[in-house]
């Protein structure tokens, strides 16, 4: 057997096309990584301002108290700037509630004409009215962006009965100062 010597000049050569070989290939990866960055970066902000943009309406479809279309979970739902509307059947427009709502986002309308549905207007009820220990709509300054309170915050068309709470409001709890409507 015989052993092939290379002299160091070659070993230089041969140890300097490696290293060059390392670059380039560092090289164009890193490019594959800067442009997989940009496009997950662009994805992302893409997918913010499809979310952000657009105010995700809610319709309730439900009277109970919680779960799949009923006011507590729209209200989770709701995006700034969103509405809130009913589509109740005859016989369903009392929504009866075991715990305060707390509306979370900025903007936000609550439309009970439920003209979708039956055309009743929406009541919504603590579950014994003159004697709960809750309120209906809880709009706390501890709430919202920065722990500000809501900002213009609408109820309309809506009947709302109960609430015994001998602090900060019986039926709302609306230590906002920036801004509650009540409509009808």
């Amino acid at each position: 057997m015989r052993t092939k010597y290379f002299s160091s000049a070659r070993v230089a050569s041969l140890a300097s096309l490696a290293i060059k070989g390392v670059y380039v290939l560092f090289t164009k990866l890193k490019e594959k990584v800067k442009s997989l960055s940009r496009i997950v970066f662009l994805v992302t902000v893409l997918m913010f301002l499809s979310t952000s943009m657009y105010a995700a309406d809610q319709v309730v479809t439900s009277n109970a108290d919680s779960g799949a279309g009923t006011l507590r979970q729209a209200l989770l739902d709701v995006t700034a700037s969103g509405t809130i509307t009913f589509n109740l059947a005859g016989g369903s427009e009392t929504i009866t509630i075991l715990s305060d709502l707390v509306p979370a986002v900025d903007n936000l309308t609550i439309d009970g004409n439920n003209s979708a549905g039956s055309g009743t207007d929406v009541t919504i009820q603590v579950t014994t009215p003159g004697t709960s220990t809750y309120r209906v709509f809880s709009l706390n300054p501890n709430i919202g962006i920065g722990g500000e309170g809501l900002v213009n915050t609408t109820l309309k068309n809506l009947t709302m009965k109960g609430g015994n709470v001998t602090t900060s409001g019986g039926v709302i709890d609306a230590r906002l100062t920036n801004g509650l409507t009540i409509e009808n």
